[in-house]
């Protein structure tokens, strides 16, 4: 029994882990792509003679960004990342003490060094096409909250930082698509549209409502172009049917592969474990124990009846997952969640094996 639980931790834990991974390096690219937006931001205010806001988005990246990916970076480069803090750190005095190519000549030499972070932290992944449609969709929702933030309800920049930050992001999002535009085969152009029409949309102010609408149109189109389907329903869908099988296993005496099947279902439990217990720990809580019920039941060789029973209880609990935890479950979960379905299957018969 206690091997038996053991193993459903390792297998929970290894998926959970692998999601996270995933997302993090996503989130940190969009980061890194925050900060340039930031920089460019600075370079334009600094370009018309507006210092104030020059120095304001200067200070963003140091401020607010950096913070959150700097053990990242010490982690694999402690030289590469304390250089790159003191170059942010200086950037805000140096708005009024360079001329305007000095600047931006500065902003060049930290960029190349934000590129050497990426290539340090995250690696070839983050040249690849779907890699990047990920990073371009949390750049869209960054800018989304930022142009809800500096925008009224009556249509009125109430946060010109705020506003402005909004266009940067896009600004970087829109460059990292014409960046891998051409690996697009289908809808390339429609998402060329949506980019001019957003641009349009934040320069003429528009409602809130329309530039969220348009930008939700946007990172659907970028979700069917990386055929996101939502992989949550087909973990339950595997669970149910090895639910089956294990049964089926149970009444041809072959407890071995019930219980080796069991270790399979937890290890597709394992996937959205952390969702099951954010919505509701006890529901979690209820379902882990349900398995490792399952388990000594199979070790003590009871009854085929109370086997179903177990199961039927399984069953009624991944409903409850299906029909209330699986629509709270975030965007950036499923993302992850889809890079790691196809190998699901093969990481648990190799743990078990």
């Amino acid at each position: 029994m206690r091997s038996a639980l053991l193993m459903i931790v390792l297998l929970i834990t290894l998926a959970s882990a692998n999601g996270e991974e995933d997302l993090s390096k996503v989130s940190f690219v969009a980061k890194i792509e925050m900060i340039k937006g930031h920089m460019h931001a600075s370079s334009l205010n600094k370009m018309i003679g507006d210092n104030d806001l020059a120095i304001a988005h200067a200070m963003h990246p140091i401020a607010e960004v950096y913070i959150e990916i700097s053990e990242d970076i010490k982690a694999v480069n402690a030289s590469l990342a304390s250089m790159l803090q003191s170059r942010l750190d200086n950037l805000p005095s140096l708005v009024k003490t360079s001329s305007l190519d000095e600047y931006e000549s500065e902003i060049m030499n930290i960029e190349e060094l934000l590129d050497d972070v990426v290539i340090e932290v995250v690696g070839e992944e983050a040249s690849k096409p779907e890699f990047l449609m990920r990073v371009i969709i949390e750049l869209l929702e960054d800018a989304e909250e930022e142009y809800g933030e500096a925008v009224t309800t009556a249509g009125k920049i109430d946060n010109i930082v705020e506003y402005q930050d909004a266009q940067a992001f896009i600004a970087r999002a829109k460059d990292i698509f014409n960046g891998i535009k051409d690996s697009i085969k289908e809808g390339r152009e429609e998402l060329e549209l949506y980019f001019n029409q957003l641009d349009d949309a934040i320069r003429e102010i528009k409602s809130v409502d329309d530039v969220e609408n348009s930008i939700s149109s946007m990172i659907s189109k970028f979700e069917d172009m990386l055929a996101i389907e939502d992989p949550r329903f087909a973990y339950t869908a595997r669970i149910e049917g090895l639910l089956d099988e294990i049964i089926k296993a149970y009444e041809n005496g072959d407890y071995g592969e019930a219980e080796r099947l069991v270790s399979e279902v937890m290890n597709n439990y394992g996937f959205i474990a952390d969702d099951v217990n954010n919505y509701d720990e006890s529901l979690g809580k209820r379902i882990e124990g349900l398995y490792g019920e399952l388990v000594d039941k199979i070790e003590k060789s009871v009854s085929i009846d109370s086997i179903k029973d177990t199961i039927d209880t399984i069953r009624m609990e991944i409903n409850v997952v299906e029909k209330q935890v699986i629509p709270e479950f975030p965007v950036g979960l499923i993302i992850a969640l889809a890079s790691i379905m196809s190998i699901a299957i093969v990481m648990s018969r190799r743990i078990v094996n």
